[in-house]
Parts: structure tokens; sequence; C-alpha cells
């Protein structure tokens, strides 16, 4: 026994550690004795069985890792999340594409028009991108570039790019460029 004194607390006795040798007690005996662990590697060879000296019916099937046991495996055409996702349960993308394809009334100059969010949306930005809004015109130019391909869809005459080549503008032209340019840098620097 080691005893522990501190200077205000009272001695503390605690018993030595004395290192005991592991022990297995088997499955049916409950009394307090048992005998150690036996050797793990065995000292002779053991002679192996072949599958056709044991049958197939009483052989156990072999359980470890990626084979758990039969009576706990999932049954036939039974699913393993019994209480999961009911059948009418809608995920995040069919909501998302239910709330933007309702229709919705807008008015506007020429009178009211039925349209989907979504196509709302877009018009809301295209008609502050003609008012001027930077935030807005940035977006618009986006979502051409992005939905709308250069060749196929749009007319001959709004395809600047193809139409018209930096030594065919002239110097009012590139300064209304180099102004939007410089708008859009500073727009996206205050974010």
């Amino acid at each position: 026994m080691t005893s522990n004194t501190s200077r205000d607390a009272a001695p503390i006795i605690r018993p030595d550690v004395v290192a005991r040798p592991r022990t297995r007690r088997p499955a049916n005996d409950t009394g307090a004795t048992s005998a150690p662990l036996p050797n793990p590697l065995p000292t002779s060879p053991q002679p192996q069985q072949t599958a056709s000296a044991v049958p197939a019916e009483s052989a156990p099937s072999p359980v470890g890792y990626k084979k758990p046991p039969k009576h706990s495996q999932f049954k036939k055409g039974e699913s393993g999340n019994k209480k999961g996702r009911p059948k009418g349960a809608k995920g995040l993308k069919t909501i998302v594409r239910e709330v933007f394809a309702q229709k919705v009334v807008v008015r506007s100059a020429t009178g009211s028009t039925r349209m989907s969010k979504m196509e709302a949306i877009v018009h809301k930005t295209a008609e502050k991108s003609f008012g001027g809004d930077m935030r807005a015109i940035i977006t618009t130019l986006k979502l051409y570039a992005k939905y709308i391909s250069d060749e196929a869809s749009a007319p001959s005459g709004l395809n600047v790019a193809n139409d018209v080549s930096a030594e065919e503008m002239d110097a009012a032209d590139r300064a209304i460029v180099e102004a939007f340019l410089r708008k859009a840098r500073e727009a996206e620097g205050e974010r």
C-alpha cells in the first residue's frame, strides 16, 4: 500500500495495482472461477475440414465483416427503412419547381398578364437593367450568355460579337463600352 499526503487534506490510501492474467468464463458457467485464455497460436497443425465433409444444411453460415447473421438480414421484398419517406412526399427540387412554375398576374403598361413566377423574375430583372441598375444589367447579361447561344437563336442584328469588330467601332462606341465595363467593375467591387 502506498499513501499520498497533501498539505491540507487527510492522507489518501490506495492499494497497489496487481497484474492478473486474462480469463474467459465459459457460457454455461455462472460461478466466479474462470480459466485462463487458451494460447491463440496452436503448437501442432490441426487437420482442416473440407467442404464435402460437412453437409451444407447443417454448416452455419460465416458471420463477420460484411456477413451479418441470417436472422438480422433484410427479408426479401421488405424495406430496410420501414418508416422512411412516404410515397406522396416531395423533395426540395420538386417544391422549388412547383413554386416557380405557379402563375401570377403581372400588371404592366399594356395591361395584366398571367405568367409563371420565374418569368416574372426574368421580366423584372430585364426591366431594372433597362432602368440602369448595374446589378440587374450584369445578371441579365449572364443569363443571356448562359441560356442563349450566340449563333443559334439570336437575330443577326443583335449578335454584336460577330457583327462589329474592335477596329470598326468609333471613339464614341469605345467610350460607351469602357464606361460600362468601369461601372461593372465598381459594382462588383462594392459587394
